[in-house]
């Protein structure tokens, strides 16, 4: 999608896209994962990171008190310079985290960092994608009887699963 933009000349602009599904343990042996996505576009005098949380998973990964956590590279920008939206919910030196009371299954959530200033879009590629993403642990199904334990549903087999994906668009002028 996307479109727009195009206007005043010799401008620069770019972007940059990562994207990636990573796993949250939620317990029991129950792995949910969230597709988290970086895109990053750059104009003369704004600059944009938006960071998409997707919960592709179903209704059984409803997630309660679902937090994600980001490091803040030193070479994106200097952190008095950002605007966050919505604004972290806790900061511990470059980390800063959102804390959501639930992340429903097929719910998404966006976060932005902003600055006013032109960031080369390549600057998405210093964020760790997953960032760190953790949930209130699920209590145990209580119709489990001793000494029959099902093995936890393993990430590895499902094909494709936590593969990074990248897209960028190159940065110059226009026509």
């Amino acid at each position: 999608g996307g479109g727009g933009g195009g206007g005043g000349g010799g401008g620069t602009s770019g972007s940059s896209t990562r994207f990636k599904e990573c796993p949250v343990d939620l317990g029991n042996g129950k792995i949910c994962y969230v597709n988290v996505r970086r895109d990053i576009s750059s104009s003369d005098k704004f600059s944009t990171m938006t960071t998409t949380l997707f919960n592709i998973d179903g209704s059984d990964c409803n997630m309660e008190d679902f937090t994600f956590v980001d490091t803040i590279p030193s070479d994106f920008a200097a952190f008095t310079e950002l605007n966050f939206t919505p604004p972290y919910t806790a900061r511990n030196g470059s980390k800063v985290g959102w804390q959501f009371p639930s992340f429903a299954g097929g719910e998404s959530k966006a976060i932005t960092y902003s600055v006013g200033r032109w960031l080369i879009p390549s600057r998405v590629n210093s964020f760790d994608v997953c960032g760190q993403l953790s949930a209130k642990k699920q209590a145990p199904p209580v119709n489990v009887t001793k000494n029959e334990t099902k093995p936890p549903v393993r990430a590895e087999s499902v094909p494709g699963r936590g593969k990074l994906w990248e897209t960028t668009t190159p940065s110059g002028g226009g026509n």
